[in-house]
């Protein structure tokens, strides 16, 4: 299991220094898990902007949903929320059943494209992936991670 602590290192590391080598996690014999596959727990992120929504009632209306869809989650596996951090104790006000939310700067809700990604290797080990390495690689596929 992964925890804050290493998390944060991680991605902290790879956004601190990255022109530093990394390996390639293919190489490493690191793959991207599918997403049908078991894990270990579900990452999301809190809604940030009123803007994108079209005003802060509408924000909350968002903000509701994806608090409720994070508690109904976090019944069955454990949930990270991650969230701006002057907006991290509105975020653990909305959601319930341990519910983890860590403070960091996020755009908006779409952790898909912009939250942490792991890859997988047959030992059951996990590293974070620097995407923002890739920029400019011959694929976008392409993937570097540290240990």
């Amino acid at each position: 299991m992964i925890s804050k602590r290493t998390f944060l290192g991680g991605v902290g590391s790879l956004l601190a220094s990255p022109a530093r080598a990394a390996s390639s996690a293919k190489a490493a014999g690191f793959r991207m898990p599918l997403e049908s596959e078991p894990h270990e727990r579900t990452f999301m992120q809190w809604p940030a902007i009123a803007s994108i929504y079209g005003s802060q009632a509408d924000l909350d209306a968002v903000r509701e949903k994806i608090a409720l869809i994070a508690s109904t989650i976090a019944r069955f596996e454990p949930v990270v929320l991650l969230a701006r951090p002057e907006q991290a104790d509105d975020a653990r006000a909305w959601v319930k059943n341990g519910v983890e939310v860590w403070p960091l700067e996020v755009q908006d809700l779409w952790c898909r494209d912009s939250g942490p990604t792991f890859v997988v290797n047959e030992a059951a080990s996990s590293r974070p992936v620097n995407w923002a390495s890739t920029v400019g690689a011959k694929s976008s596929r392409m993937m570097t991670t540290r240990g």
